[in-house]
Parts: structure tokens; sequence; C-alpha cells
């Protein structure tokens, strides 16, 4: 062969790997923005609600025992709309999170139910004060890592998404108050005397 001929041959392989190469750069420019058209969904979904939910929630009331007695401006439960918000959400959420929030949802009412038959019933088959605490506790544990996990999840979307990480202020201040929160049998003992 001679030279012209193998120009021939050397140029339309060229021109068909220039084809399959970008067939597959296009391709997965396209796998790349729906990843992140996935992401900005699940982050506008879920994320900035329940981020929003929490900017509107005094400090105080960051704990599950505490917000379940706080009430928004429209006088609506904080509890109701942050479980709402959690379980309508699911499918949003990163892969740790909705088994959390179904054992949150399973066992939240029932452990503040239990505490409240063992504070205030008097009944000689009430479950003790310090077991019912015990469970309250458990749950506080547990909306704490829900808690924590979302914001992190947030910080972490944001910034794959280069977005402004409005999470990692909250996150940090939840984390402070978090550890400066009374543990819930202090705090109790605190309401009895003021209830006396």
């Amino acid at each position: 062969m001679n030279t012209s001929n193998w120009l021939s041959v050397l140029t339309m392989i060229v021109s068909i790997a220039s084809i399959f190469i970008s067939g597959y750069v296009s391709s997965r420019n396209v796998i790349k923005k729906l990843g992140n058209d996935q992401k900005l969904k699940r982050y506008q979904t879920y994320y900035i609600p329940f981020i929003k939910a929490f900017y509107e929630i005094k400090p105080k009331y960051w704990d599950f025992y505490d917000l379940r007695s706080a009430v928004s401006k429209d006088n609506e439960s904080l509890i109701f709309n942050i479980s709402s918000l959690l379980y309508k959400n699911l499918e949003y959420m990163g892969k740790d999170l909705p088994p959390l929030v179904a054992r949150f949802n399973l066992i939240a009412d029932e452990r503040y139910s239990t505490l409240s038959t063992a504070l205030y019933s008097g009944f000689i088959n009430a479950p003790s004060v310090e077991e019912s605490i015990k469970g309250v506790e458990e749950v506080n544990e547990l909306f704490d890592k829900i808690v924590v996990e979302t914001l992190q999840e947030a910080t972490q979307l944001a910034k794959e998404l280069k977005l402004e990480p409005i999470a990692k202020p909250l996150l940090s201040s939840y984390l402070d108050q978090k550890s400066r929160r009374p543990r819930l049998i202090a705090k109790l003992r605190s309401e009895q005397k003021d209830y006396k």
C-alpha cells in the first residue's frame, strides 16, 4: 500500500473513532447533568424546607421532648410539621436517614405517652418514671441523629452543587446547643419543682 492509501485508511479510522469518542463524552455529560438535576431536586424538595423549618424553631425547642410542646406563629404543632416533612420526603433523603425516620415515627408518640402516664397518672400499674425517661431519651437521641445527619447531608449536597452551605451554621449551632442541653431527668425534676 502506498502512502495515500494509508492516509485514507487512517482518516477513516480517525473519523470513526471521533464519532465513538464524541458519543461517549456526550453520554457522560448527560449522565452528569441528570445526576446534578436529581441532587438539586432532593436539595430543594427536602433539605431546604427542613433547614427553613429549623431556622424558625427557637433553639430551646431543639430536642424532641421540648419540641412536642412548641407551636409555630400560626399556632401549628412544630413536631407535627417536622414529622410530616420527614415522612413525606423519605425518597429524597440519603440512604441512612429513612430507617431512622421510620423508627422515630414508630416509637415517638408511644414513648412520650408512656412518660406522661408515668409522671401524671398515679395508676398502680403505671410505668416507672426512670424507664419512661430512658424511652424519651432514646427518641431524643434518634431525633438528634436525624437532624444532624440531615444537616450534614444538606451541607454535602450544597458543596457538590456549588451552592451556599446554608445548613452548616445551623448544624454548628445545633451541635453546640445539644452539648449544653441538660439531661431529661434533670429537666423533669426542675419542671416538677416549678409545678408544685
